[in-house]
């Protein structure tokens, strides 16, 4: 049985190789050049936010998530570094705040377009109207919070999916599943791009929530090449976050990171498409 000095072990930064008793400054393992002080690279010394639950330390993880993923998620390659409630109560949390207010961030996309082409007192005039005739409306709420589950929901399953087809093989599944908690404000911020730039490229927002319906005739690979241009809101971002979850999430050098980021965009739209009909045939079969 490991004792609590083993646990908390000095650790390289990069590859957890354990520093006890080594002399030199660089790991002998990966290479990575150490500092002389190897106390602070204790798991106990590195103060990760989600070792326990705490809202304080949730809401200043958010900010190193998305702005140093780097520093963010290396500490987090040992169960030690992060607790499983600790990240699933990060991602909880950030869904539920990204979930109940939904139909604010609906109508401020759309309010922002529509500014944007008429910035007057119609401007005014057009929110002052919503927050009249919508945003006070309970039934409205519950109907965009409805929508929005099932959206980020379809995020979560994706990357999932993702995380254990590249995961399972290399037997990390426990601390890739961990991570992908962890990777939740990444998820969202995916979520809400594609909201304002489908706004601004569509000039309207033609449902409550980010799933862009389409019919099942587009579930083909022309969808995402040569019709429907604005699905194509997804491809930047898609880009981009694949690339991030690949080489932050999944532990992948940028050389395997950037091309496996390519496949984020098809897969995004085709299970967007098809989840989107499934939500539909669930709420007409509901009614």
């Amino acid at each position: 049985m490991a004792t609590t000095s083993d646990a908390d072990a000095p650790r390289c930064p990069s590859c957890s190789y354990e520093l006890t008793g080594l002399e030199a400054l660089t790991c002998p393992e990966c290479g990575t050049a150490l500092e002389r002080d190897f106390s602070r690279y204790r798991p106990s010394a590195r103060h990760s936010p989600w070792v326990a639950v705490s809202p304080l330390r949730i809401w200043r993880s958010v900010p190193i998530v998305l702005f140093r993923p780097g520093l963010a998620f290396d500490r987090c390659r040992n169960a030690s570094d992060l607790s499983a409630r600790g990240s699933i109560a990060f991602a909880l949390i950030l869904s539920l705040l990204t979930i109940l207010p939904w139909g604010a961030w609906r109508e401020l996309a759309v309010w922002c377009e529509f500014a944007s082409r008429h910035w007057s007192d119609a401007g005014a005039s057009y929110f002052r109207d919503l927050f009249n005739d919508a945003l006070t409306s309970r039934r409205f709420w519950i109907r965009l919070m409805q929508w929005e589950s099932g959206s980020l929901l379809r995020l979560w399953l994706l990357f999932a999916i993702l995380m254990l087809l590249v995961s399972g093989p290399r037997r990390d599944v426990g601390m890739a599943l961990r991570r992908l908690f962890l990777f939740a404000p990444w998820l969202i911020v995916l979520e809400l791009t594609f909201l304002f730039v489908g706004a601004f490229v569509c000039r309207c927002v033609p449902e409550p929530s980010t799933l862009f319906y389409s019919d099942w005739q587009s579930v083909e690979w022309k969808t995402v090449l040569f019709e429907d241009w604005w699905l194509k809101r997804a491809l930047v971002p898609s880009f981009v976050i694949g690339v991030v979850f690949f080489r932050y999430v999944i532990l992948l050098r940028w050389r395997m990171a950037a091309p496996l980021g390519l496949l984020v965009y098809p897969l995004i739209t085709y299970l967007t498409i098809l989840w989107s009909g499934m939500y539909l045939l669930v709420i007409l079969w509901g009614k």
